[in-house]
């Protein structure tokens, strides 16, 4: 049974996705420090960087934001401003489309990205995309429906939320999105520096949102203003599932108590994770990289040390995917799995890392596996990882 466990710990609030009693995903939103990612603000240019091809943005913040020239075409120049490149001095309507990691800055777009249940749209783009996960028929519906619909220079991406949802809703989500762009973004324009113009909603709502509630059994939480947020936000986009919200009361033992949430956070920081056949895994973030290495323990012996290999492999490879998703762990990943002689047997090991690294809804990709036993993987990097969100929550040193 999977359950999506919502609770406040010292005022902040933790979202925990389980498999049964085995947590799947771990996000803890600070209190004091909400999440930036999504915000829209009106930004002023105070440096360019001709060398990286970059722009230095105030929106407000203790640092100066990061702004690609390269990846950002479109600008959106408050009062009335219209030019391609932007100048010292500018304000211009900038998202955050990446928090700020470790010693790096957030990072802004111009591209703004109004995220839905059902579709995705961005500006300043002209793609459309539906998500694999929707079978061949629907597709092609959707294609029909959606395609010749979309306002101009506008990209829809279509969730998988799409599939069983009815025409008229997700026209209706994407003419909202349109009349934002259109009617709204105009009216921004007219606003003042550092000035935040769209806030985003809280993570544990944006994870509703965008997650097909089928994934989960039971929505859980004992605090009564998530249980009044996720509440309405249930009744006006999925009334059918409401049911599925539960609200905990037993005030004897604590709901974190009940999933040993504490422990949870606490195990997914430690650096070595043990298998279940007594091999483990030592987990290594580093500034430039995340380095896992698989260590055998005293599991592999005997004759069949190939045999033996594949099988620790294939057994730290599930729990590597597990982790990185629990961790929020982004960027490169470096993974030294044990020597394998055999060409076939890391074959199959690589086929097997690629086909569970599909489960993982942050893009992943797998690039190859060497001689020496070494995958790189690239993960997708938004958020923070739980580390960095840990550490930003509870006001922790390194």
């Amino acid at each position: 049974m999977k359950r999506l466990i919502l609770t406040r710990l010292k005022n902040n609030i933790v979202c925990g996705l389980f498999d049964g009693n085995v947590p799947v995903e771990m996000n803890i939103e600070s209190g004091d420090k909400p999440s930036l990612l999504g915000n829209i603000y009106i930004g002023k240019v105070k440096d360019i960087k001709k060398n990286i091809n970059a722009a230095f943005i105030d929106i407000g913040l203790e640092k100066n934001c990061y702004y690609s020239l390269e990846d950002n075409s479109f600008p959106y120049y408050a009062h009335g401003l219209e030019k391609e490149v932007p100048s010292v001095g500018d304000d211009i309507i900038v998202q955050i489309s990446k928090e700020a990691v470790k010693t790096k800055p957030p990072t802004l777009s111009s591209h703004l990205k109004f995220s839905g249940r059902y579709v995705l749209v961005e500006t300043g783009k002209n793609e459309f995309g539906i998500s694999h996960k929707i079978n061949i028929e629907r597709k092609e519906e959707l294609y029909n429906l959606l395609f010749e619909k979309r306002p101009d220079n506008i990209s829809v991406i279509v969730r998988t939320n799409a599939q069983n949802a009815a025409d008229e809703d997700i026209l209706a989500e994407l003419c909202e999105y349109k009349d934002i762009i259109e009617n709204e973004v105009p009216k921004w324009k007219m606003r003042t520096a550092f000035t935040c113009v769209k806030k985003n909603e809280p993570y544990y709502i944006k994870l509703l949102k965008e997650t097909p509630l089928e994934d989960f059994d039971e929505i859980i939480t004992d605090d009564t203003d998530i249980l009044c947020e996720a509440e309405n936000f249930l009744l006006e986009y999925c009334p059918l599932e409401k049911d599925k919200l539960k609200f905990y009361s037993d005030k004897s033992y604590s709901l974190s108590k009940v999933y040993s949430i504490e422990k949870c956070l606490s195990d997914a920081l430690y650096k070595k994770v043990w298998l279940k056949s007594g091999a483990y895994i030592v987990i290594e973030p580093t500034e430039a990289l995340c380095v896992i290495d698989v260590n055998s323990g005293k599991k592999i012996t005997g004759k069949d040390k190939e045999s033996s290999s594949l099988a620790v492999n294939k057994e730290a490879a599930y729990e590597i995917m597990r982790q990185l998703r629990l961790r929020n762990i982004s960027g490169i990943i470096i993974a030294d799995f044990i020597d394998m002689k055999n060409d076939e047997n890391r074959l199959e090991l690589f086929s097997y890392i690629k086909a569970i690294a599909e489960d993982d809804k942050i893009g992943v990709k797998v690039h190859g596996l060497t001689h020496l036993g070494l995958v790189e993987i690239t993960r997708k990097k938004v958020r923070m990882s739980l580390y960095e969100q840990y550490k930003n929550a509870y006001n922790e040193c390194n």
